[in-house]
């Protein structure tokens, strides 16, 4: 028996003719007449990893392979079945395969440049996080991609206040993986993106580097915040909604009324009353996927295609919401990308 030396190669869909644009680290694959196309999605990967680079502390980042689809219909062949259906009124518009360094875009949606640096993240993560990768909460590994988000859209800045205004923002340890309906999940992004702008603007960018560090060597998220920041998931979360002027869960009430009621204390009390010295801005957040070990891929970035929910909410019921919120003292939203 001869034994061949190991040989990488490309395999690309068959459907399409396929033209290159590559720095040497970075390629981008298309087809068809969208070359600009391609350039603005290269450019956004460049800046994703000169930014998330620094933040995660990848010093060598090693070649990645964009496939840039022109459509969904096109794109949908290449998506592995669960991202084809994640949720009824979701599309998938990115995926990450980051055991294999490659990324699917949609390149002729209008958020290209955000799809690209999201999914591009998700890659330097797997790098950042190493064996840890697989142990990631979704809240932090969709919170991370869309922290790296280059272009990141108001549609999760407005899920998490309408998911405050209608109670629906659940407990940081409950978001291992995003359940529910559509608007669930787009809360839940949001949720994940303000958490993660948190811990980044308040602790500093080499806090998250040493979290992913300490997240490797631990597989435990508890365990690596606490080694890291002090705190585990619960102390992470009352810390958070207390900065955004909600109210921290009381967790023995509960843990008392999940024995009665599931879903019970799944959503958090607004502040009666907070200092009036409070910013009282109400803008960003970030979006994103998660990865697990299957096959080490993300879930796929993820939009709303239906006209109702928090992403389709109208700027009418925005006002509404922001002036109500106002009167009960939330002045503490912050935009902290």
């Amino acid at each position: 028996m001869v034994r061949t030396d190991e040989k990488e190669f490309i395999y690309l869909d068959p459907r399409f003719e396929w033209e290159l644009l590559s720095d040497g680290l970075l390629s981008v694959y298309y087809y068809g007449p969208t070359q600009k196309r391609a350039e603005t999605i290269l450019q956004s990967a460049q800046d994703a990893v000169v930014k998330m680079s620094r933040v995660l502390a990848v010093s060598d980042v090693s070649p990645i392979s964009i496939i840039a689809y022109n459509n969904y219909r096109h794109m949908a062949v290449a998506l592995p079945p669960r991202a084809q259906a994640v949720r009824e009124g979701l599309v998938t518009q990115g995926q990450a395969f980051t055991e294999i360094r490659v990324v699917l875009v949609l390149a002729f949606d209008p958020e290209v440049s955000g799809i690209t640096s999201h999914e591009i993240t998700h890659v330097l993560i797997d790098d950042s996080a190493g064996r840890g990768y697989g142990v990631l909460p979704i809240w932090l590994n969709e919170g991370l991609a869309e922290f790296g988000n280059i272009s990141p859209s108001e549609s999760y800045d407005n899920a998490l206040l309408y998911g405050i205004y209608t109670r629906r923002v659940k407990p940081l340890w409950h978001l291992q993986s995003f359940s529910g309906g559509t608007d669930d999940v787009v809360i839940g992004y949001g949720q994940s993106r303000s958490v993660v702008s948190y811990l980044i603007n308040v602790y500093g960018e080499h806090k998250m580097a040493q979290l992913m560090e300490d997240l490797g060597k631990t597989l435990s998220v508890d365990a690596a915040l606490t080694e890291t920041y002090g705190f585990d998931q619960r102390g992470l979360d009352s810390e958070w909604r207390d900065w955004i002027g909600l109210r921290p869960i009381n967790i023995e009430e509960l843990e008392k009324s999940l024995i009665s009621t599931p879903d019970a204390g799944m959503v958090a009390e607004q502040k009666d009353s907070i200092d009036d010295s409070q910013d009282s801005a109400v803008t960003d957040y970030t979006e994103t996927p998660q990865d697990g070990k299957e096959g080490k891929m993300s879930p796929g970035c993820n939009r709303s295609v239906s006209s109702t929910g928090p992403t389709a909410v109208d700027v009418s019921f925005l006002a509404l919401i922001t002036s109500t919120i106002a009167m009960l003292g939330l002045r503490r939203f912050k935009s902290l990308r």
